[in-house]
């Protein structure tokens, strides 16, 4: 009896792990790589504002706001704020405004002649958006730029 009790209580403890984390779960191209990324949510954080949707959580894409942290198979990312696009050609800058402008998107730095930054929030839209992106025919892939200085002991 305290077996079978054990193996429900587990199996429950599983399957609520996986709800849990399924939840709040997107991904990001590092590279040719799909890595699943995972929001965290802080107890006491004044940093994001978080709204309950059926089973989804929100966060409000005011842009002023401090990115939400994102834990990922690397441990914790913070988003810096941008897209990183990597195209497969090499372009010339007339060429880069071009398609920022044929994909609504503002172009906020040239980076090489194959790698463009551009403006984007520093929330979750950020990461659909780059996945988006990488979907074009010309890219590469898109992935956030990420705050390479963030220390999760903050």
């Amino acid at each position: 009896m305290v077996h079978k009790l054990f193996i429900y209580f587990f199996t429950g403890l599983i399957l609520f792990h996986n709800l849990a984390w399924s939840s709040d779960s997107y991904y990001w191209w590092d590279g040719k790589k799909k890595r699943e990324i995972h929001l965290k949510e802080e107890k006491n954080s004044n940093q994001l504002i978080l709204k309950k949707i059926g089973n989804r959580k929100k966060i409000n894409s005011d842009q002023n706001l401090e990115s939400p942290i994102l834990v990922d198979g690397s441990g914790e990312k913070k988003l810096a704020g941008g897209i990183l696009c990597y195209f497969k050609t090499k372009h010339k800058i007339e060429e880069f405004e071009s398609w920022s402008n044929e994909n609504s998107v503002v172009l906020k730095q040239l980076v090489s002649s194959k790698t463009i930054l551009i403006e984007a929030p520093k929330n979750l839209t950020t990461l659909e958006l780059a996945n988006k992106l990488s979907e074009n025919k010309d890219v590469r892939y898109c992935q956030p730029n990420w705050e390479h200085s963030y220390n999760s002991r903050h």
